[in-house]
């Protein structure tokens, strides 16, 4: 290569030497000192640009703060009359996040307590999808969410962990039952508790059950799927997440977040980081045993004890997949497979034995599927004898006075019209219906029927079909029908409606 200023002068056939004014070098070294120049001019460059951007980010980043803490503000002056809002820094951080410290959300109501965070975030996929955001907002154009977004709350206040609060009251009057079922059969496994409530909480050292939660979603447009999460946690303790996938979400627009969506899978994932082994060490200690004894005294547990604190009586294999998790706590997972066409709307009228076949559901432990899942809920919830009869009597003594109250004075009517009335009103009330005795059921296969079951449910649906334990009728429901079994011991009484 030939420089303005140079000229070759050969000195061999093979070889070339460049005259730099009275310096000979070799051409080389030229392009040596051409590639260092190169690099000193495109470094120049990029520090320009790095200090233009830098000028441009903190402008961004002041006028951003002062605009979201005057909005912040102005929103708790609107909001003063329900509540008193306070927070002390606006933080917009260059990976995309908007921070505000020390959130205090006071509502005027002394039934409610106060909400309060030390810090809350709004956390934007990058900084370029926040700042377009801000724009588009600030400028009036059309705008829509970005493709995913974080709202995370850190350091809340937990209500569940104060003594007097209603968890620990409901944990106080479940030991209270489970102790007096368990009376003679089964001592509580952690000192004096079957059940740890916010006071044995506290004394193994954390101050919160419930100290971070978040809401988050990922849009995929190209395939039209959108996936929420939900969960939150305590440092060093655990965290749980439910996970929803939406198919079929075209856009995140209102009306399509509004319209009925298409769910594809639920997971409810609780993740172990190291609360279970706390706990084991903290009863193995009140009973003065090993960890080990403690989870051989729990696995000896009769089924009463996980009817009271669990509402369900798990089987033996789902037993052994805890105990199992209780040596070794990793992780539980309970995954959703729903039909296509469900309809979240009528799970209240399912008892939760179906459950497990109506939503597809499984059951994993420690990355472990266990088999079979079932959720075996107890025939009858059924008090403590004590406690049964001295609600009977509390009853009794409550009718007894209600009837001397109402008590008429003046003369009552004759018998015969007493017994006329009651018998039309029924006649009105029931119509053309009549009473259908279970073992006659079969019968009426393919005809309507109105079951009453405990607890004054009524169901009035065709009998599709009569089983030794269980009756299947195909309820209406959304403009569709499904089928819903209903086991005979919660049968009150059926009558024949057409």
């Amino acid at each position: 290569m030939r420089l303005p200023w140079t000229f070759e002068v050969p000195e061999e056939p093979s070889k070339t030497r460049t005259l730099i004014g009275w310096v000979y070098v070799k051409a080389p070294f030229v392009q040596d000192v051409q590639g260092v120049i190169m690099i000193l001019s495109l470094l120049k460059k990029l520090v320009f640009l790095s200090i233009v951007i830098s000028i441009a980010w903190f402008g961004f980043k002041y006028y951003s703060e002062k605009r979201i803490k005057e909005g912040l503000e102005q929103a708790a002056y609107m909001a003063s009359s329900e509540a008193r809002i306070r927070f002390d820094e606006v933080t917009v951080d260059i990976s995309g996040a908007i921070s505000v410290s020390e959130l205090e959300i006071a509502p005027r109501s002394y039934m409610e307590d106060k909400f309060y965070a030390k810090k809350a975030s709004v956390v934007f996929p990058n900084t370029l999808e926040m700042m377009k955001l801000m724009y588009d907002i600030k400028m009036d154009n059309d705008w829509e969410m970005p493709a995913s977004l974080t709202l995370r709350f850190d350091g809340i206040n937990d209500p569940l962990i104060s003594e007097y609060g209603l968890y620990a009251q409901s944990v106080k009057k479940m030991n209270t039952m489970i102790r007096q079922r368990l009376d003679g059969v089964a001592e509580p496994v952690c000192g004096e508790h079957y059940v740890l409530g916010p006071a044995a909480i506290k004394e193994m050292g954390y101050d919160a059950m419930f100290s971070s939660m978040f809401v988050a979603y990922e849009f995929n447009r190209l395939d039209q799927k959108l996936s929420l999460r939900i969960g939150g946690g305590v440092p060093d303790a655990y965290t749980v997440t439910a996970k929803i996938n939406l198919e079929n979400q075209r856009s995140l627009g209102i009306q399509d977040l509004m319209s009925m969506p298409s769910v594809d899978s639920v997971e409810l994932v609780y993740q172990d980081e190291g609360l279970t082994k706390k706990s084991n060490r903290f009863c193995a200690k009140k009973e003065g045993i090993t960890a080990d004894q403690y989870i051989e005294r729990f696995a000896a547990l009769p089924d009463d004890y996980y009817a009271f604190s669990l509402g369900v009586i798990p089987n033996k294999a789902m037993k052994a997949a805890y105990l199992d998790f209780m040596k070794n706590p990793d992780n539980i997972t309970i995954t959703s497979y729903p039909p296509p066409d469900f309809n979240p709307m009528i799970l209240g009228m399912y008892e939760a034995q179906y459950l497990v076949e109506i939503l597809g559901l499984t059951l994993s432990i420690n990355d472990k599927t266990v088999t079979p899942f079932e959720l075996n809920v107890p025939k009858r919830n059924y008090p403590p004898m004590q406690q049964a009869d001295v609600n009977k009597e509390e009853l009794k003594a409550k009718s007894s006075e209600r009837m001397a109250v109402s008590e008429p004075e003046e003369e009552s009517e004759p018998p015969a019209a007493k017994r006329e009335q009651p018998e039309s009103q029924i006649r009105k009330k029931i119509g053309s219906s009549r009473v259908i005795p279970l073992e006659n059921l079969s019968e009426h296969i393919g005809r309507y029927i109105k079951v009453s079951v405990e607890r004054s449910k009524h169901f009035v649906g065709r009998l599709v079909s009569v089983e030794p334990d269980t009756v299947s009728l195909q309820l209406r429901h959304g403009g569709g029908t499904f089928t819903m079994p209903i086991e005979k011991h919660r049968i009150e009484s059926v009558e024949r409606v057409r």
